[in-house]
Order: C-alpha cells, then structure tokens, then sequence
C-alpha cells in the first residue's frame, strides 16, 4: 500500500514538472513567434495551436496540484463567522460537491476521449492534430481531483484556513 500511495504522490510532482515545463516551451515559442513577426520572418504555423493545447495540458496538470496544495481560491467570509459544527456541514457539503462536478468532468471527458480516439477526429488548424489529444489530460486530472477532495472529505485535513479542532459543538 505504501508503494501505490508513494507513486500516488510522485504523480503530483510530475505533472507540477510537466506543467513547468510546458509553459517555459509556450513562453519560448511566444517570443520566438513575436521575434520572427518584428524581424519580418514568417513565424511557424504551429505556435498558436501549440500554445492553447499548451495552456490546456497546463491547467490540466496544475488543478490537481493546487487542490492537493490549497491553491483552489476560497471565500471564507461567510464560513469563518459561522459557528464550528455549521462551518464543518457547509465544509463536507462543498466537499461533496466538488466530488461530484469532478466525477462528472472525469465521465464526461473520458466519453470525448474515446468518441474521439474511436472516429479518428482532426483539430484542423495551422497544424493538423489528431482530436483525441485534446482530451487526454482531462479524466486523469479530474480523476485525481475528486480522490483529492474525497482525501478533504474523509480525514481531518481542511482547505480552509480556520482550525477544526475548534469545533466543540459535536459535529
């Protein structure tokens, strides 16, 4: 168990790389594009279709990251004046929310994957791209995130700033 748990969490810090490393390659190829326009060259047909797959595998890679890492952005106006047990309903409410919106991207996405993967679909642009490729990131990453708002909903563990150990009132 240990192992799958370990590789569980090397999974996070290999799409936090990979993220990485895609926006230093869509960084590169936005200048070098502007570069060639400024210098009279014409620039290469892929950069522009590049640089939005880019931005999806991107956000793609980074959501996981960030739910696990308390990146997600919170209000917390309403919750923190609540009292202890109402904040932990609303908290576990919005957990299971969660759960469920990413449970059914993950479906969702998997069904694109597949109907894509199966008619054999081009995302003709600049560059042609098979369609499935769109999609691949999409069932992994929202996968993982719903195991990781379930992770919230079952321990102790908050995406919240305040303390619920403070909550004295049984729930």
């Amino acid at each position: 168990m240990q192992g799958v748990i370990k590789a569980y969490n090397g999974l996070f810090a290999v799409l936090a790389a990979f993220a990485g490393v895609i926006i230093a390659a869509i960084f590169l190829s936005i200048v070098v594009d502007v570069l060639m326009r400024i210098g009279g060259l014409q620039p290469p047909a892929w950069t522009i279709t590049y640089v939005e797959y880019g931005l999806l595998y991107f956000t793609m890679c980074c959501a996981p990251y960030l739910v696990r890492n308390k990146g997600h952005v919170l209000i917390e106006s309403l919750v923190s004046v609540l009292p202890a047990g109402v904040r932990r309903i609303m908290e576990r409410i919005t957990y299971i929310l969660c759960i469920i919106g990413a449970v059914l991207f993950t479906h969702q996405s998997v069904m694109l994957l597949t109907d894509a993967w199966a008619s054999n679909r081009l995302d003709v642009r600049g560059v042609d791209i098979p369609m499935w490729i769109l999609f691949v990131p999409m069932p992994v990453c929202f996968g993982i995130i719903a195991i990781e708002f379930a992770r919230y909903l079952f321990t102790t563990d908050t995406l919240y700033t305040y303390d619920l150990t403070d909550a004295k009132d049984g729930i």
